[in-house]
């Protein structure tokens, strides 16, 4: 993990003598930039002096972090999305609670209102949009307009991003495989904070044209070979919520 004081200018090697692997997460505390989680090999680990010294305070066999964010309201709140369940901790990192059995891709709050949460999920070979009203407590699905695999394509992984306010809009890239899909499957559109799903483009799935319906996880843009959720990320404007990375 390396750290920047100057807006990514110089870097500093914070984890040199850690045994650290492949870093999947990465959170830092809203009001406190010394306080931050990283999810490498599995585990969390948390740092309370800008770096200079890792704590490992979660950590579970054959477990993956792929993602993890800290509530703005209560920075006590932190909700891990991983392979082996979505995972809540009240107390700073202290224990964990799972909150979701599946296996959990993405977690994000909703920027005016931390009580909102949002995740990912897999689901047999679909996925699960789930919300939360009570800061991640509990979560119900809403899936209203969410993508639905055909018999023969399997969904394996869902990205999200969240606008900020005063939008309420929520973009979801969803990657699949199979039959009429080969990585990219679309991305689906939220304007009313998760309770119902727009697909805007409309094309699913093959074939794949690069002017005007390109394979955003192909190496060329169609049908070419691709590493699907494990490098694929989406990310809105904070400024203008019909720009999107």
């Amino acid at each position: 993990v390396f750290k920047t004081t100057d807006k990514g200018l110089t870097w500093t090697f914070v984890t040199a003598t850690y045994n650290i692997g492949t870093v999947r997460a990465i959170a830092v505390h809203p009001a406190d930039p010394n306080t931050a989680y990283i999810c490498p090999n599995g585990s969390i680990y948390k740092t309370t002096d800008g770096g200079v010294t890792w704590t490992q305070i979660m950590t579970s066999s054959n477990q993956w972090v792929n993602d993890i964010k800290i509530s703005a309201a209560d920075p006590n709140i932190i909700i891990a999305a991983t392979n082996q369940g979505l995972k809540r901790s009240n107390n700073g990192g202290t224990s964990w609670t799972t909150i979701i059995n599946n296996y959990a891709w993405t977690v994000a709050f909703k920027p005016d209102n931390a009580n909102i949460v949002y995740t990912t999920v897999e689901n047999g070979s679909s996925s699960t949009f789930y919300k939360s009203i009570d800061a991640g407590a509990s979560f119900t699905p809403k899936t209203t307009g969410w993508y639905v695999p055909a018999s023969g394509e399997n969904i394996y992984g869902v990205r999200i991003t969240v606008t900020h306010p005063p939008a309420t809009i929520i973009y979801a890239l969803i990657g699949g495989d199979g039959d009429n899909l080969n990585g990219y499957v679309g991305v689906w559109k939220s304007t009313d904070a998760g309770e119902t799903w727009t697909h805007p483009h409309g094309v699913v799935g093959k074939p794949y044209v690069f002017s005007t319906h390109p394979n955003l996880m192909a190496h060329n843009g169609t049908d070419g070979f691709y590493q699907g959720f494990y490098d694929f990320a989406i990310i809105v404007s904070p400024n203008d919520a019909n720009k999107l990375i």
